[in-house]
């Protein structure tokens, strides 16, 4: 960490698809223009700046030195504090790499490269308990209570932040009795004070303190504290008498010795570095390493006042040995300052305060109609006119603000929508506000991952000559089972899981599901996964597929990027590389394409049997189940077109739907595991939608497996054909137990077969999805008094419904045989799917 290093050289690296970065002073076109282009074209896709939105007043004062790229290429959110917002971190999240940077630098020219600043590096791995992954955590979990204290922002922007943790769901864990020498303090609006936080973990005996900082509070009450605090220990205080911002009282102060530290590291450069060095003139001293300044409000904050800050701390020998390195030990032999500094800085307060700070930068997003601000933003004040400019400043639109519920609208077209970058409002005090307009739906596009970009390209070759299914089927699998385990959050307001990103969906949806069904899934479901590429897989599958669907940009490759942003980049990741396409014949594309959904379809019955046994609840394997299903769903679909058609081929065995069918009665719904119902108890609710999905694809693979409701068990039918009719008809029992009418899966399966079906068979499809229904609705009528009481007068047969009263809770089963004075059940979950029980303790409830 006391090398030298470059930020210019971080930012170039390969393997990061996505960036945070916070900051107090932006210059924003430095970040466009030498910044934000070096990151995309090292692979690094979404991009999130936080910055103080005083500051950004003077940013955007001048319309020459805007942004011109804020809210399309990266997300900028002005941060509202109740002091400064003057953390200085950046998060850089990859599949396999990771580095996190906490130190003093400001996203300006200067700050990444003339100034003297101290920033501590850490680059790691994610996955092994480091100290890299230890800090990023901790700074992710500061950038939340950040994130969810502006609630002048609109939700969308909020969200947009969070999104980084769909590149890193290691950002959501937690380090286990994490012992390392090295972590990460912050002040929030929701902390205690960055002093009270450092002091508890301070030794006793501490016998030099070593201060480094640019600006100290006028009152010195930070300094003061730390006498205070350790009233034997010697105090130095390290400044550039030519740059230091410092009351002129403090050189009337004997408590403290202070230094010229202009030549410390090199001459040249504004001292910009902050850090203190507690030393206990043995191996359990502390150094502090951050953006804050020695100041009260950057270390004395409060809920009311007090600065947003960040800062590492390092102990032991760790702090001794970086201190040294620094210089940091060698304070107390630099020269006192002269008088002639100290007049230099009793003049310089009086200059430096002519600078002021007008208006306010705000964040508005792109709704449907036009443009939004949440309304609480203008509490106390009163908007009036509002002009939207493109990125030059080009006046594009002219009107006033319409009161919709909580938010302002600005009413625009969708071409002045596309265009606009900013809004300029007009405040009845004549005070103008600039609003960066956040597009919602462009930002989202950049939220998508190198491997999301993959399968969305895959997906949406489906059906065509051109759809490379055999590596289609390859990338789905290595999605859907390389994936986290979904760890479930009851603490949650949502009641989702702890890797929730709230994104916004697309609200275009496919005419099976129409808009009484959309209004249904928005007030009745929720879904459990919402963030990572397997929430991204199901998206694209149960909700986009075939609706703006399109291929990359031929001028962009896998990663983003423009031509000239590929020159000279060293890819590390072999898995983006083109790879060579052999030419296959379709028969032969068509075995290798049945041979790998044999492996997914018993892949997933392995997955579904580990669950069960394991006794999971996790929602990971019905998640996965919903994922396969889908895929197998679409690759009957294809099945259609006339490539297949013509040779006679098959892409999805029927063995392997069979296979899978078999896979999931059994550990699903059979008496021995019910994993179903134990997930879904530990979800507390079954109102999600992943689940309505699974709930309708399983009708759908009922149906395509030919399985039917068929009363006719005679005993002069065929043994064979009475044992099928028997499965078939326990099998859409379970089903039709778990769909109780819910709307979203009966729209699922009616879609999903209509969707499968050949040309002559989609009558017949309609037909059989009306029968069931019918039968299914009568099932779920059935209620406990219906049960109980049940048609004990009526004889005992094969096929009947039938209730055990011994047995609790009280489940409808299907009676497959009578020998005698027993009655056998079908029951999945056993080896000969059945369970046999004394005759007077059945009872039956209907044919």
């Amino acid at each position: 960490m006391a090398r030298e290093i470059s930020l210019h050289d971080l930012i170039r690296q390969t393997g990061f698809e996505a960036s945070l970065i916070t900051t107090f002073n932006s210059y924003l076109p430095f970040y466009e223009e030498v910044v934000l282009p070096r990151l995309r074209a090292s692979g690094c896709r979404y991009n999130v700046v936080l910055a103080d939105a005083k500051e950004c007043c003077v940013a955007f004062a001048s319309a020459g030195m805007r942004p011109r790229y804020a809210g399309r290429d990266y997300v900028l959110v002005p941060m509202q504090s109740r002091g400064a917002f003057h953390p200085k971190v950046m998060l850089f999240a990859g599949r396999s790499k990771a580095a996190t940077v906490v130190g003093s630098h400001n996203l300006t020219l200067s700050g990444f490269g003339y100034n003297r600043e101290l920033s501590s590096l850490f680059q790691f791995k994610p996955g092994p308990e480091s100290e890299g992954q230890h800090l990023a955590r901790q700074a992710w979990q500061v950038v939340g209570q950040w994130v969810s204290s502006q609630e002048h922002l609109p939700k969308t922007l909020r969200d947009a932040v969070l999104t980084i943790r769909n590149y890193a769901a290691w950002l959501e864990g937690k380090s286990k009795d994490w012992q390392g020498d090295v972590n990460l303090l912050a002040q929030t609006s929701a902390s205690g004070s960055l002093w009270r936080q450092l002091r508890e973990a301070l030794p006793s005996n501490v016998r030099r303190i070593v201060v480094l900082g640019p600006f100290f509070d006028e009152r010195l009450s930070f300094l003061s504290a730390i006498t205070t605090a350790f009233p034997k220990a010697s105090i130095y205080v390290a400044v550039d008498p030519s740059t230091v911002d410092l009351s002129a009282r403090a050189e009337r102060n004997g408590n403290w010795d202070f230094r010229d530290a202009s030549g410390l590291h090199r001459k040249a450069g504004y001292l910009h570095a902050k850090a203190i060095f507690f030393d206990t003139g043995d191996k359990n001293g502390v150094l502090v390493l951050g953006s804050a300044n020695p100041s009260a409000p950057a270390w004395m904050g409060n809920a009311a006042v007090g600065n947003d800050e960040a800062v590492v701390v390092l102990r032991g020998t760790a702090a001794h040995t970086q201190a040294k390195a620094l210089g940091l030990d060698g304070i107390a032999e630099l020269p006192k300052l002269s008088r002639a500094s100290w007049a230099e800085i009793a003049e310089r307060p009086a200059q430096r305060s002519a600078s002021g700070k007008t208006g306010r930068v705000i964040a508005a997003t792109v709704i449907d109609d036009g443009f939004a601000i949440p309304a609480e933003v203008f509490a106390g004040v009163t908007p009036r006119n509002v002009e939207a400019k493109d990125s030059r400043d080009q006046g594009l639109l002219s009107t006033t603000f319409i009161r919709q519920g909580a938010d302002f609208v600005v009413p625009a077209s969708p071409s002045i929508q596309r265009q606009a970058s900013i809004l300029a409002v007009e405040l009845s005090s004549r005070a103008e506000w600039i609003a960066v307009i956040h597009h919602t739906q462009e930002i989202r596009e950049l939220s998508q991952s190198t491997k999301q970009m993959q399968l969305r390209a895959a997906l949406s070759a489906l059906g065509s000559d051109t759809a490379d299914l055999a590596r289609l089927i390859s990338a789905v699998e290595k999605v859907v089972f390389e994936e986290p385990d979904v760890v479930i959050d009851l603490d949650s307001k949502e009641g989702t899981h702890t890797k929730r990103a709230s994104r916004e969906r697309s609200p275009e949806r496919p005419p099976s599901l129409a808009t009484t069904l959309e209004e249904a899934r928005l007030r009745r479901h929720r879904r459990i996964l919402e963030s990572g590429d397997l929430a991204y897989l199901l998206d694209v599958l149960l909700r986009q597929l075939g609706i703006g669907l399109e291929r990359p940009d031929p001028g962009t490759d896998e990663k983003g990027r423009s031509e000239e942003e590929q020159v000279n980049q060293d890819d590390s990741d072999d898995e983006l590389k083109p790879r060579p396409r052999l030419k296959i014949e379709d028969p032969a594309l068509a075995k290798l394409c049945r041979g790998k959904v044999s492996h997914l379809a018993k892949r997933m019955g392995r997955q579904m049997h580990l669950a069960a046994e394991q006794k999971s609840r996790s929602p990971t394997v019905l998640l996965q189940l919903v994922a396969v299903l889908a895929l197998l769903r679409e690759l009957r679909a294809v099945e259609k077109h006339p490539r297949w058609v013509r040779i006679f081929e098959t892409l999805v065995p029927a063995e392997a739907l069979s296979d899978l069918l078999d896979d999931t009665l059994t550990y699903l719904f059979g008496r021995r595991y019910q994993l179903y119902q134990a997930i879904v108890d530990a979800l507390e609710d079954e109102r999600f939608d992943e689940l309505a999905r699974l709930k309708g694809l399983l009708i759908w693979l009922a149906w395509d497996c030919h399985l039917t409701l068929d009363d006719r068990f005679s005993i002069r039918d065929e043994p064979e054909d009475v044992e099928q009719r028997l499965y078939d008809k326990a099998a859409l029992l379970e089903f039709a137990l778990m769909l109780r009418g819910d709307p979203i899966a009966q729209a699922e399966a009616s879609a999903s077969v209509l969707q499968v079906a050949r040309d002559g068979a989609a009558a017949a499809g309609a037909a059989w999805l009306a029968q069931y229904s019918r039968w299914a609705t009568r099932v779920a009528s059935y209620g406990e008094s219906n049960i109980l009481t049940g048609e004990a007068h009526h004889p005992l047969a094969p096929g009947d419904l039938a209730i055990v009263t011994s047995v609790k809770p009280t489940m409808l089963r299907m009676v497959s045989g009578i020998a005698g004075n027993f009655v056998s059940l079908m029951d999945f979950g056993q080896e000969n799917r059945t369970l046999k029980y004394v005759r007077d303790k059945v009872v039956r409830v209907s044919r």
